[in-house]
Formats: structure tokens, C-alpha cells, sequence
């Protein structure tokens, strides 16, 4: 059975000359291409709506919009569209510009077939490798999320057994409960004497308060399965960065909820004095509220990241100290500056680094872990996370002593546009 023919690659050409158009066409059709053209930028545009275009070939002077300003709408609407820019014009600042701008190549009229052909080639390879180095980077980033996974796992798993466990005992009782509220009521309408009946109400009654009880401590075991299952998918779910309102204070809580198990038994967290609690969560973040824009998600991967490296590096630290080490304390603050930036600062008693080690903490790979403990991406996915929503990440190192990550984000635009009326 004979295989299906490879599917051709389409090439627009625009240029407001068709003699051009003609030519470049007859350049190329020989190489098994289909072609499309069109003679101005707008004309462009329309196809690009409704056709599925490989790469554009489009000349720089054209009446009414110019292949610089097509180039600019092609690069934001099919950013994955190959562009080569042809001029008139030997000038290089204006190559410069072009290539700058996104352009994968650059040619001057008359153009040579040749050279057309060999730019529209590796034009197109160019577009295949960056797509294939895009899929490898989420590959990459995907593999750091599930090691983040499998170090937490055993600590929600735990997180989740507990409230579950007391909830189902709860349950117990209140069974049990409920079955001595009917006898109780039988005995009720069984005596008329007031005294007697007056004995049975109290124990109705005392029954009831502890039933409430129950109930109560039944629903906050409740309210934190669904805080951690709200935090762990949270995390796990993938999304682009969208520019979304959000409380920053809601994917640093998040993340330390899905941290909280392997830190509680080895230090305590403190996010601007206050003592991190769970079961105080609602209220802190009733109380507490610094917009940003950005993905939540993201963010929560962020500070994941940055809250397991504090905890392995503590824990690293005591196993090579001869002395008993004091307990791991994280310190976090979030503030807003004059600079309209909202700040967090996040800090540790974990030992610090080497001068060596804080000098490559962001480069790909570069890892101090032991085999099968870290793939050496967090800290450059942390930047590129940072990078995403316009901020920055910078390290100020204590050796000996411990790390604090300096982390801003621009404020929400819409709430500095309002404090300026």
C-alpha cells in the first residue's frame, strides 16, 4: 500500500506589483510548493484568517500598510509564521530592523533564484526546530513538575489521611448519638412525670451540643481536604499565562499548604508575622490582599519550587553538621513599594550556598542535589516563571546562614490606573 504524499507547505507571497509576484512564484515552483498572494497587507491579513500559511514573502514598500508594519501584526496574531522581508533597498539598518522585529530572513531585489530558494528552505527548518526545541522545553518543564509532584505526594497523602480519619470517627459517633437521641425520645413520650421528663430533656440537649461539636470539627476537616485537593489542582492543571487578576497572597498560600507536610516537622513558616496556620487560611486571606496580574498556577509552581529547595537545603545542612541545627523558619513578606511593585521576599535559615553555587543558580541543569532528587530546571523555571509576569528574581545569599529571594511583580495595572484619578 503506497503512503500518503507529504502535505505541501503554502507560501503567501504580497507584494502590490504582480509582475513580482509572478516572478517570485515561478522562482519557487519547482520546490513543491502551493502558493497564495496577495497585494497589499490587508489583503494579507484576510487570507492569513482562513488559510493555512507556512511562510510569507513580502515586499517592504507597498502602498498603504508596509511589510515592516505587517510583519509587526503577523509576528502578534500567527506568531508561528515564517517571514522573509524583500527590499529594493541594500540598506542594513533596515535588515537589522526587520530581523529584529521577528523576520526570518532578508533578501534584495533582483533576487536570485537561488538565494530565494536556499532562505525559503532554511526559513521553514528554522520554524521547524524552534518548534520542536518548544515541545522539548515543555517536556522539560512538565518532568520538573512531576518530580515536584512526587516529593509532596507522600505528605498530602498524609495531609489528606488525617482530616479523613477524624471525620470518619466523627461519623461513628454521631451514629451512635443518633440512636440514643431516639431512645432518649421514646423514654419522652413513654413519661408524662415533669421530673423524669425534665431528666430526659438535659440529656437531649447535651447530646445535641455534642453533636454540633462533632459537626463542626467534622466540616473543618472538610474545608481542609478541599483546601489541599483546591491547592494540589491548582498545581497540577496547565495554563498559559493570562493576564487574569489575582491575590498574590492566594498561590503563595496554595503552595504552602502543598508544602505544608514536609515542613511542619522540621520548622514553622511566618508570612508577614503572622504564624501560618491552615485552619486560619480563610480569614488571613479575608485580611490580606495584593493584586497582581498573572497566572495563578504558575505562581503557585513558583513558590512550590522555591519552598522544597529550602527544605531539602535545611535538611542537607543538618545531616553534615556535627551540632544539633535550630529548626527551619521560613520568613516571607509581601508589600507593595513606591516603585508600584508588590515585593515578596522570601527568606530561610537553611545554611546559605557557596559563592560558587549562588553564581549558577539560575542556569538549566546546574544542580547540587544527589542523583534522582532534582532535575537542576527549578531555579531557571522559577526565572522563567518571574520573567513571564514582567518581574524579577534576585538572590541575596548569606553563607553559613541562609538565602533570601527577592521576587517583584508589577501591580495590577487597572488598580494603579485607579489610585492615579
Amino acid at each position: 500500500m503506497a503512503e500518503p504524499a507529504a502535505k505541501k507547505e503554502t507560501i503567501l507571497i504580497v507584494d502590490d506589483e504582480e509582475d513580482i509576484r509572478n516572478l517570485f512564484i515561478r522562482n519557487l515552483q519547482e520546490e513543491n510548493f502551493d502558493f497564495l498572494t496577495a497585494g497589499g497587507g490587508e489583503d494579507a491579513l484576510d487570507i492569513l484568517g482562513v488559510e493555512h500559511v507556512s511562510l510569507m514573502l513580502c515586499d517592504i514598500n507597498m502602498d498603504g500598510m508596509s511589510g515592516i508594519d505587517l510583519l509587526n501584526k503577523v509576528q502578534k496574531q500567527y506568531p508561528e509564521l515564517a517571514v522573509i522581508i524583500v527590499s529594493g533597498v541594500d540598506d542594513r539598518n533596515v535588515a537589522r530592523m526587520a530581523l529584529e522585529l521577528g523576520a526570518s530572513g532578508y533578501l534584495i531585489k533582483p533576487v536570485p533564484r537561488t538565494s530565494m530558494i536556499i532562505q525559503v528552505m532554511n526559513a521553514l527548518r528554522l520554524r521547524d526546530f524552534a518548534k520542536t526545541q518548544e515541545a522539548s522545553t515543555r517536556l522539560l518543564l512538565h518532568q520538573e513538575k512531576l518530580a515536584a509532584i512526587g516529593r509532596l505526594a507522600a505528605g498530602i497523602i498524609h495531609e489528606l489521611n488525617t482530616p479523613t480519619t477524624y471525620i470518619r470517627g466523627n461519623l461513628q459517633i454521631f451514629v451512635r448519638y443518633s440512636a440514643m437521641l431516639d431512645e432518649y425520645i421514646m423514654q419522652l413520650a413513654a413519661n408524662p412525670a415533669a421530673e423524669k421528663r425534665k431528666n430526659v430533656i438535659n440529656r437531649i440537649e447535651s447530646l445535641v451540643e455534642t453533636i454540633n461539636e462533632i459537626s463542626s470539627s467534622a466540616l473543618k476537616g472538610t474545608d481542609r481536604i478541599i483546601s489541599i485537593v483546591s491547592s494540589m489542582r491548582g498545581f497540577i492543571v496547565d495554563g498559559q499565562v493570562e493576564n487574569a487578576e489575582l491575590n498574590l497572597f492566594q498561590p503563595l498560600t496554595d503552595a504552602l499548604v502543598l508544602t505544608g507536610n514536609r515542613i511542619k516537622h522540621i520548622g514553622r513558616t511566618r508570612i508577614n508575622g503572622w504564624e501560618f496556620d491552615p485552619l486560619e487560611l480563610e480569614s488571613f486571606l479575608a485580611d490580606n490582599s495584593l493584586m497582581v496580574s498573572g497566572n495563578s498556577q504558575r505562581l503557585c509552581q513558583l513558590f512550590v519550587i522555591l519552598f522544597n529547595n529550602s527544605i531539602d537545603a535545611w535538611q542537607d545542612c543538618s545531616l553534615k553538621s556535627a551540632k544539633k541545627k535550630p529548626s527551619l523558619l521560613q520568613q516571607i513578606s509581601v508589600t507593595d513599594n513606591e516603585e508600584e511593585n508588590v515585593v515578596c521576599r522570601v527568606c530561610d535559615n537553611s545554611g546559605g550556598m557557596a559563592e560558587e553555587t549562588a553564581d549558577q543558580v539560575f542556569k538549566p541543569f546546574f544542580t547540587t542535589k544527589k542523583d534522582g532528587k532534582g532535575t537542576g530546571l527549578g531555579m531557571s523555571i522559577c526565572q522563567q516563571i518571574v520573567l513571564e509576569h514582567h518581574g524579577s528574581i534576585t538572590l541575596e545569599n548569606n553563607p553559613g546562614t541562609g538565602v533570601c529571594w527577592n521576587i517583584a511583580f508589577p501591580r495590577k495595572l487597572q488598580q494603579r490606573l485607579k489610585e492615579k484619578i
